[in-house]
């Protein structure tokens, strides 16, 4: 059984069906990786849509949304998951080619703290019960 753990994370792209992208920062080159999608649409009203990725995002080309947010313009939001994962769809502290994910996510509110570091994240990674 893994610990819940938590994290902040930015919001930076969405679908029509409500299912919104979610990121941490990676502040050795300060871009945005790409962590979670899960359906949520209590945020649709807060976040200011473009149709082009930000400069600031490295994400996978497997991941096509329908519209994309500065995440310097997002909500930050609080989540909680029951676990880390590796995937291939995600660019959060990429090894090998696979990415770190979050398992379960859930959206418990808007943060007032900053967004998550990938190196955080990593850590939890690292230290979560098997």
């Amino acid at each position: 059984m893994c610990s819940i753990e938590q994290n902040d994370s930015d919001l930076v792209a969405s679908w029509a069906n409500n299912t919104v992208l979610l990121c941490a920062v990676n502040n050795s080159v300060y871009e945005s990786v790409t962590v979670s999608q899960l359906q949520s649409n209590i945020f649709a009203q807060l976040i200011h849509k473009q149709t082009n990725i930000p400069n600031n995002v490295n994400i996978s080309a497997q991941i096509e949304p329908d519209f994309w947010v500065n995440p310097n313009n997002s909500p930050v939001l609080e989540v909680k998951t029951k676990q880390f994962g590796l995937n291939f769809k995600h660019t959060c502290w990429l090894k090998n080619g696979a990415g770190m994910c979050a398992r379960f996510p859930r959206i418990i509110g808007i943060s007032q703290n900053q967004c998550s570091q990938s190196k955080e994240l990593y850590q939890r990674y690292l230290t979560q019960s098997e």
